[in-house]
This record gives C-alpha cells, structure tokens and sequence, in this order.
C-alpha cells in the first residue's frame, strides 16, 4: 500500500485485539486496543488518547457508535435512522428530548426485498421546532444492482448506472462487486476500471480519458488515497458508500470500514459464521461478501457458491482423503505429538488443533499428489458424485489452496 501497513491482531472467535494502521484521509495513524464482550461486540475501542464506547440494544443492534453517531432500527433490524445527537440522554424512552439546533438526522425506507430505496437528509431548527429536509434520495433497481438515484428535492443530479458482469461472470452471482461498467451524471460519463478484487480504482471520463478519481484502500476497505473526485458513491468492493456515516450499504447490511465490523447481527445467523459481527471472516483480500448476510471466497466466486457450500466440498474432499490407511496413520502420530506438547492445555484446545491436523494433511497430501493426479482421484471419487450442484467446472490445487478458475468441473 502507498502509505504504510496495516497490522491486526485476533481473538480465537475474529474480534480484533488490536490494529496498527496507517493514516487514512480522516484520521491519523495510530495503534488501536478493542475489548469485546461475550457476545462479540465491540466495547470500548482505545487509540491511546480516547476510549469509544459503543452500545446494543437486545436484539443486538450498534444504538451508538461510542463517538458522534446514534442508530435507530426498526422490527426488521434494519437501519432506519441515524442521528448526531443522543436521542435519550437520561436514558428514559418516556422522555421526549428536544435536539439542539442544527441537529442532523438521516431516515431510510426499503421495499419488500429488503431494498432501501429511499434516504433522506434532514436539519432541525429549534426555533421553528421543525425538521427541515436537505436531500432526498430515491433508487431504482434491477434486483439488487442500483439503475438509478433521483434527489426528489433537487439538491444532487441524477445519477445512472450501467452493470455488467460480476466477479462471478454472471450479472448478479457476486452481489454486483466488479460488475459497474459506467455512471452518468449532470451529462458527464464515466467508466469505471478495478483492482482484482472488484474495488473500484478509478473513475475515467468518457469525454477526454482522464482520471478523474484515484482511489486505494486499505484490507478492510478504508479509502487510503483519493486523488480527485469521486463522481459516484460506488467504491470499496463496488459497494455504495453513505457519505454521511462512511457505511458501505451492502443490502442486508451496512458496513463500517474503520473497524472491519458490521454494526448488527447477521441475519442468517452462524450460518455465516461464528461472529455475527465479522466481516468476510477476517479475510477480505481472498473473500467479498454478497449482500451483507453471505461470503464468498474469490476461489468460489466464479460459480458463485457460498462459503458453506465451499467448505462443504474441501469437507467432502479432505474426508475422503483422511479415509486412507497411510494418512490417517499419520494424523493421529501428529495428534498424539500435540496432545503431549499441549499438557494441560489439550482439553480446551483439542478440537481446533485436530481441525489444523487434519487440514495440514489434506493439503499435504494433495500437493504431494500433483495436479494431475489429483484431478483424476477426484473424478474418480465419491466426491464428484456428491456434490452434483456444482456442475462441470475445473477444481486444481495451486499452492495448497483450492482454486476455482474455470465453469468447468468434471469432464
């Protein structure tokens, strides 16, 4: 990256301890210390000068950001207002509080699909005691990827967009991310080119050719550098970004890339993952995430799997594996080693450390075996067989690490 590292360091269950990063365009650098509670919230984040404390309510959801920023959710648990200013200051919902003058406050509504399709800025005048709007959001879609945004009030242009194929190599498979192929606004078109990982990198005017934005992020979608200016929301993994809160809207969810967290749960549950809060497991430069609610590794991308069905074909093929005399022989000596090394610490450590064992071997064996050789065990195994939602697409093994990088499978 152009200006420095970023280093982070994990719990066992993907809670950031702490974080080293570079400056980004808002803030300096500086070390950061999280602390979590025991249902994987963030409790106070410390940068050596303030400790941030952000808030829950039951079912969950972030009610405040510990610094400028309060949330209000509706039924559904989806975000419907953001306020910069503490709406129950004594902490009684009877009360009603009168916000200060020149409060700001941002509302959104969705449509039956979970869509939002509107967003409206507004700001409080204490003498009027009235609400006034600033701006007044309305996107149109085709299904999840955004056509077009019109400012009912006039404030902001009309902004259109033009989708292509996404990473998954079909128009929608990966959520739309690398899938925008031009924006048009005030009469001036853009194209859009990406880094590999379907991040936006810069706008390009259609007109004369030149960049008129530069942007690079950081492994969890801070923007680092922006040279120019963006002439569209789209940015980090093709997502629209709110100005107003930095959030990424993915569609089920928003994102916050200054602490690679989402700000509730997620709405499949551990389906997708043990830490409801994580984003893509901690590992956005080989993973996207779909629609706020499902990841993808870029290895499953291209035939647009999930990351359970993934896991369940390396499941399927590590469990075959373990199945032969020779390697199952040699991963219980490996486990019988670590349960010496370990002591007393075995009991608690045990089913992840025979989780790494048995990984180690798979690819172990599968690097041992070639590509070749790999390709014709698997055909001819159980595995083909049962997985037959794949299809027909290519699977080999690169660097002990599985790659999708074909829409064929078995043939």
């Amino acid at each position: 990256m152009r200006n420095g590292n970023s280093t982070y360091t994990f719990d066992q269950i993907g809670n950031r301890v702490d974080a080293a990063v570079p400056a980004a365009l808002s803030s300096p650098a500086g070390t950061f210390d999280y602390t979590s509670n025991a249902l994987k919230q963030y409790t106070a984040i410390n940068d050596g000068t303030t400790a941030p404390s952000p808030s829950y309510d039951l079912d969950g959801n972030m009610t405040h950001n510990g610094e400028n920023l309060w949330f209000i959710w509706n039924a559904e648990n989806r975000l419907a207002t953001v306020l910069d200013y503490d709406p129950d200051p004594d902490n009684d919902p009877v009360t009603v509080t009168t916000p200060p003058d020149n409060s700001k406050r941002i509302l959104f509504t969705y449509d039956s699909y979970g869509r939002r399709v509107r967003k409206v800025n507004e700001t409080y005048n204490l003498n009027t005691d009235l609400w006034t709007p600033t701006s007044d959001l309305r996107y149109f879609y085709d299904g999840w990827n955004l056509l077009f945004e019109i400012d009912d009030i006039g404030t902001d242009p009309t902004r259109y967009y033009v989708w292509g194929l996404d990473l998954s190599q079909s128009m929608q498979g990966a959520g739309g991310v690398g899938g925008l192929l031009f924006t048009l606004s005030d009469g001036v078109a853009h194209a859009v080119s990406y880094d590999a990982n379907g991040n936006i990198s810069e706008y390009i005017d259609l007109d004369d050719g030149t960049v008129d934005a530069h942007m690079e992020y950081d492994a969890f979608g801070q923007t680092k550098v922006l040279i120019g200016t963006k002439p569209a929301a789209f940015g980090f993994s093709t997502k629209y970004q709110d100005t107003e809160t930095g959030y990424y809207y993915y569609g089920f969810r928003y994102y916050d890339p200054e602490t690679g967290r989402w700000p509730n749960r997620d709405p499949i549950e551990e389906s997708g993952g043990y830490n409801l809060y994580g984003f893509v497991g901690n590992d956005a430069i080989t993973r996207i995430d779909y629609l706020g609610n499902d990841w993808l590794d870029f290895t499953a991308c291209f035939l647009g799997l999930s990351a359970s069905e993934l896991a369940g074909l390396r499941g399927n093929v590590s469990k075959e594996l373990l199945t032969d005399p020779k390697i199952a022989k040699e991963v219980s000596e490996e486990i019988a080693k670590k349960k010496v090394a370990y002591g007393a610490a075995w009991k608690a450590a045990r089913e992840k450390v025979i989780r790494e064992v048995r990984k180690e071997a798979t690819e172990k064996a599968i690097k041992k075996m070639g590509r070749k050789a790999f390709l014709k065990w698997l055909g001819q195994s159980a595995v083909s067989r049962a997985v037959p939602y794949i299809g027909q697409a290519l699977l080999v093994w690169d660097g002990c690490k599985f790659v999708w990088c074909s829409p064929r499978f078995f043939r």
